[in-house]
C-alpha cells in the first residue's frame, strides 16, 4: 500500500532577519523519524512550484535531477515554540515562484520521499488582502 502525503496545515511566509521562515507543526517530530536541530536539504521543484525539504541531498545541484529540482541548501529544523518548529525558507521561493511575504504555505508531509512540501495555497479569505 502506498503512504499517502498528510496535510499539516497552511503556515504564512514571514520575514526575520532579513530571511524567511515558515513553521512546522512540532508534531511532526513524533508522527515521522524527523528530528528538531535536523538539517534537511532546500530543493525548488519547478514542475510543482514547490520547495521540497528532504533528509537527505538526493537531487543533484544542476537542476538536472527529478522534477528539474534546484538544490537551495541545507536548512535546521529549529524550536520555535511548543507548538511549532521553525524552518528557514530559502529567499529564492520570492524570485522562482509568485509567494510573496504574508502568503500561505500549504505544508505536506510525504512518507514515501520523507519530505515536508511547502507550496501556495490560494487565500481561504479572499477579503483579507487590500484591493485599494
Amino acid at each position: 500500500m502506498e503512504a499517502v502525503a498528510v496535510y499539516l496545515g497552511t503556515r504564512t511566509l514571514r520575514e526575520l532577519n532579513n530571511t524567511y521562515s515558515a513553521s512546522v507543526p512540532a508534531h511532526i517530530v513524533t508522527e515521522t523519524d524527523l528530528e528538531r536541530g535536523q538539517s534537511l536539504f532546500a530543493h525548488f521543484d519547478r514542475r510543482e512550484q514547490t520547495i521540497v525539504y528532504r533528509t537527505t541531498e538526493q537531487n543533484p545541484i544542476d537542476g538536472s535531477g527529478p522534477d528539474g529540482a534546484v538544490f537551495l541548501g541545507s536548512y535546521q529544523l529549529r524550536e520555535l515554540d511548543g507548538d511549532n518548529l521553525g524552518l528557514t525558507v530559502p529567499r529564492e521561493i520570492v524570485v522562482y515562484t509568485d509567494v510573496q511575504v504574508g502568503d500561505g504555505l500549504g505544508v505536506h508531509w510525504d512518507p514515501a520521499d520523507r519530505a515536508l512540501r511547502y507550496r501556495l495555497e490560494p487565500d481561504p479569505n479572499p477579503f483579507s488582502k487590500n484591493n485599494n
